[in-house]
């Protein structure tokens, strides 16, 4: 297949956006390839030379949003190895980003029953940090902030942003 085909692509997106409306509607674990394909307007071999199941689909979606922050933020080559206004800037710029997407990140977030988007997430910057191949110690710092991060940013979104950008930034950036 070519993924560079026009077509694929619109079949591709039409499969994710039926994914995401549905996982507005129920849990990820209760979506059939059926319901996927009958909410894209797809028919199932279509599904299939695209993905070979839901989890497949469904990391797509969660590869397609790591990739949209990433160009969205600027991201600081060494996240601890910056300024402290250096991390608050980029730390902003990733809850702005997740404010503009705000339907969609609650969405993914409430989807997992087991926190993957959350560990997706973690696991596309760790590599794009590089952190992947750090001693444990370093990986682990960084997982804490990462993960740490997140959550705040998940319970920020759920409870209508009860602190402004820059609050939550300060409070992100100062984690020991």
């Amino acid at each position: 297949m070519n993924q560079k085909d026009p077509r694929v692509i619109r079949s591709r997106n039409a499969l994710k956006a039926a994914m995401v409306r549905l996982l507005k509607a129920k849990q990820f674990s209760k979506i059939k390839i059926s319901e996927i394909c009958t909410a894209a307007g797809l028919n199932r071999s279509t599904f299939y030379s695209s993905y070979g199941n839901t989890e497949e689909l469904l990391e797509d979606v969660y590869k397609d949003q790591c990739q949209k922050l990433e160009e969205t933020v600027s991201l600081c080559p060494t996240y601890f190895e910056c300024s402290k206004e250096e991390r608050v800037t980029y730390i902003k710029s990733i809850l702005e980003f997740y404010t503009q997407n705000m339907e969609i990140t609650l969405v993914l977030l409430d989807s997992g029953e087991d926190n993957r988007y959350i560990r997706y997430s973690t696991n596309y910057f760790l590599e794009r940090y590089g952190y992947n191949k750090a001693d444990f110690l370093t990986a682990g710092y960084f997982l804490y902030h990462t993960m740490g991060g997140f959550s705040l940013i998940y319970a920020w979104l759920k409870a209508e942003k009860p602190c402004d950008i820059e609050e939550l930034a300060q409070l992100i950036a100062d984690m020991p």
